[in-house]
């Protein structure tokens, strides 16, 4: 059996791919993944503010729906008896009165007028309120900023 002339043998020159065509496709790539991040970033920022958005929306209707609770309870009175006034809020309980023998003694007032304790009664529910409802609302800047605005609006709905 005769063996060929010349056999070529050992490892021969891989097909010389162009080095900086594997460089441009990487870099493509990169830009790809990049421009997805970007948009990522962008859909998590509208998302986020939706959300702040649909909060701040819920908290308003909340405010607005407890302070027309505490309007209808309490609003437009004369006068309130001393078991429907908080604790908290400090106006005089007690009359003083003599009796026919010249002795005198404290009684509870049956009324106290509206007058005495209803601008105590209101800042402290819209406080109490405000701050329970703003909870709600996760960003804290927004949220100091729900405070701010919910009693300023309740300021001017008192005194208008």
């Amino acid at each position: 059996m005769k063996l060929p002339k010349a056999v070529r043998t050992g490892v021969q020159s891989l097909a010389r791919e162009n080095v900086s065509g594997i460089l441009q496709t990487g870099m493509a790539k990169a830009r790809a993944m990049q421009q997805v991040g970007s948009d990522m970033a962008a859909v998590h920022d509208d998302w986020r503010q939706n959300q702040n958005e649909a909060q701040e929306r819920q908290a308003r209707l909340e405010m607005s729906a407890a302070m027309a609770d505490f309007e209808s309870q309490y609003g437009g009175r004369d006068e309130y008896s001393p078991d429907e006034i908080p604790e908290s809020i400090s106006v005089r309980r007690m009359d003083r009165v003599v009796d026919e023998n010249g002795v005198e003694n404290e009684i509870l007032r049956q009324s106290i007028p509206a007058h005495e304790v209803y601008p105590q009664m209101y800042r402290e529910y819209v406080d109490k309120t405000a701050s329970a409802i703003s909870e709600m609302i996760e960003d804290e800047d927004l949220r100091g900023r729900w405070l701010d605005n919910a009693n300023i609006a309740a300021n001017d709905a008192y005194t208008s």
